[in-house]
């Protein structure tokens, strides 16, 4: 299956097998895959891919150095060249993936944090915004995923896009078991997953 556009940022990095795959997750899943790449400047990232029932994957990424910070996938990345890096290998490690199971659909979350967080007046009457990462995310794998056999599903308030193969968009028995389950994920932490305003980040759990 034809995943990617030409590339119009970096090229992926190496991916290797992963260095871990388990069958429990604290998030709840049916386990998880670690892979270790590289960024040019010898850096160590984490990619991180959460399986869940229906075919439905969350990858994400971290410094390999913050493994055990709670807000790792918080952390920003000096150059946005270098996340479009990351963001470029999670779509190749996606394109692996599908040569496997070509039902496979990958979800993406922009977590936030306190740069992202506004004024009431910084919104002009819009319900929400976005964060830095998800922004991000939106614009990179927008880019480079071909629509012409995927669709994208977001969920601007909540800074979440998934990426569906077209056949299983159009199979919406499918398509509703993947929302449904998303939406369950997401059930206890829906008052975190959106950007707060200045004025409600006492309400946070943070």
């Amino acid at each position: 299956m034809n995943l990617c556009c030409n590339w119009m940022f970096d090229s992926p990095l190496v991916i290797n097998n992963p260095i871990k795959n388990t069958t429990t997750s604290e998030f709840g899943g049916d386990g998880y895959l670690l892979y270790k790449v590289k960024l040019k400047n010898k850096k160590p990232y984490i990619i991180r891919v959460e399986k869940y029932p229906n075919d439905l994957f969350f990858l994400k990424f971290y410094p390999k150095n913050h493994e055990s910070n709670p807000n790792k996938f918080k952390i920003r990345l000096n150059q946005k060249s270098e996340f479009s890096r990351l963001i470029a290998t999670c779509i190749e490690l996606a394109k692996k993936m599908l040569n496997k199971n070509p039902d496979c659909c990958f979800a993406f979350f922009g977590q936030w944090d306190n740069k992202d967080v506004v004024s009431e007046n910084e919104l002009k009457n819009k319900p929400y915004t976005l964060s830095q990462r998800y922004r991000i995310y939106k614009s990179v794998i927008f880019s480079k995923i071909n629509s012409k056999n995927f669709e994208f599903y977001f969920n601007d308030e909540i800074n979440t896009m998934i990426v569906f193969p077209k056949h299983v968009f159009n199979d919406k028995k499918l398509y509703n078991k993947i929302i449904s389950r998303m939406r369950q994920i997401y059930s206890n932490d829906l008052i975190n997953l959106r950007v707060p305003l200045e004025n409600e980040l006492s309400i946070y759990n943070i």
